[in-house]
This record gives C-alpha cells, sequence and structure tokens, in this order.
C-alpha cells in the first residue's frame, strides 16, 4: 500500500508538471522561431526514446528469448 502511493505521487507530480511546461515549450518556440514547430520535434524526440526505453525494458526478454537457445533442457 505504501509503494502504491508512492508511485501515485511521483507520478502526479509528472503529470502536474507537464501542464506546465508543455505550453512554456510552446511559448518559447514561437518566441524565438516564429512557430511551434520546434517544440512539437522536441516532443515528438522525446516521445521517441520513451518508446524506446519502455520496449527495451518490457520486452526485450520475450524478444531474446526467442533468438537465443534455451538451456533449461541441458542435462548437467
Amino acid at each position: 500500500r505504501r509503494e502504491s502511493a508512492a508511485v501515485l505521487g511521483f507520478t502526479s507530480a509528472i503529470g502536474a508538471l507537464g501542464g506546465y511546461f508543455i505550453p512554456r515549450a510552446f511559448g518559447a518556440s514561437i518566441k524565438a522561431t516564429g512557430g511551434a514547430q520546434g517544440a512539437m520535434v522536441l516532443f515528438i524526440a522525446y516521445y521517441v526514446v520513451c518508446l524506446g526505453l519502455t520496449w527495451w525494458h518490457y520486452r526485450r526478454r520475450s524478444f531474446l528469448a526467442g533468438s537465443l537457445p534455451n538451456l533449461a533442457q541441458a542435462d548437467a
């Protein structure tokens, strides 16, 4: 129960920061370049990195399990 409260608090803090930084990034991009394209490129790059890290963390074991030999059946 304590761990779930900590995760909920951490997730809420990240969500609150997103509500602050995303409009600030758009404003800075518009002020610097006259358009929001720079902020969008930055967000897309960030989301691609997050997607790659999530895949690496959760799916790499099942991906490698099919290509590596299984030694569980080996005779000792």
